[in-house]
């Protein structure tokens, strides 16, 4: 029963960023990807260090991730919808990769097999998306 206005974005401007250990990365398009580390959530920090860095980039269509290690894998498209997440901000979220895998939706995913156990540090990546465009 709503509807809502949206700009679109003047570009997509496509972009690989590398995380350096900041708690912000402000993204080309102005929003705004923060690292926060968490007991028991997120990526097992002590994992991150055995990974190639962790590169943030634009979604590209088809991506699979496997959040729930009893469960498929599901894909991307999938996993946002159950999310709630708006359709005109899917294609904006910014993904975390470690070399070609996808590790990490920001606010959705984390792969099953990095996520942070209840008793070790996580690191918990979270997405501000700019309202201004």
């Amino acid at each position: 029963g709503c509807a809502y206005l949206v700009n679109e974005p003047k570009h997509q401007e496509n972009y690989q960023l590398t995380w350096q250990g900041e708690e912000v990365i402000v993204l080309p398009d102005l929003s705004r990807l923060f690292f926060k580390k968490v007991m028991g959530e997120g990526i097992d920090i002590s994992k991150i260090h055995s990974l190639s860095p962790l590169i943030i980039r634009r979604r590209k269509g088809g991506e699979k991730i496997k959040p729930d290690a009893s469960r498929p894998t599901r894909t991307l498209k999938q996993l946002m919808q159950s999310s709630h997440i708006p359709p005109w901000q899917r294609q904006q979220l910014p993904l975390v990769y470690s070399e070609n895998r996808l590790v990490a939706v920001p606010d959705v995913a984390v792969d099953a097999a990095l996520i942070a156990p209840a008793n070790q540090i996580g690191l918990c990546i979270s997405w501000q998306p700019n309202t201004t465009n």
